[in-house]
């Protein structure tokens, strides 16, 4: 090989050090950059699991044993359904005017749902 050769080789070697030398770097620092971001995005997940794995716990542990509150309400329910059912049927079928010393009630009561009833029909 010549000389000349040899210089041309030497300063393309330099060429492409010159270059690829920044292009490592850089890679080099944005690899570092996103793996500092992904442990503390990974820290701060961890931590925000934690967080909803306690309250998915306190739900089960409520829904286990159910709370006073709930037990009164559930035995209350049925009881203000009937109250509720009885109070209806008692504007529906009135009961006997005779059978209890509340008469003049039942009788107001119904001669005033006759009355609604012949307002409609007008």
């Amino acid at each position: 090989m010549t000389a000349s050769a040899e210089v041309v080789k030497i300063a393309l070697l330099a060429l492409v050090t010159g270059a690829v030398l920044p292009l490592l770097v850089q890679l080099f620092l944005t690899l570092r950059a996103m793996r500092l971001a992904a442990e503390r995005v990974e820290t701060r997940l961890d931590k925000i699991l934690d967080d909803v794995s306690e309250l998915a716990d306190g739900v089960k542990a409520r829904a286990a044993a159910p709370s006073a509150l709930g037990s009164t309400l559930a035995a209350a329910v049925p009881a203000v359904l009937a109250a509720v059912q009885a109070f209806r049927t008692s504007f529906h079928h009135p009961p006997d005017p005779t059978a209890s010393g509340e008469g003049h009630v039942d009788n107001a009561i119904r001669e005033h749902g006759q009355a609604k009833e012949r307002s409609h029909e007008q």
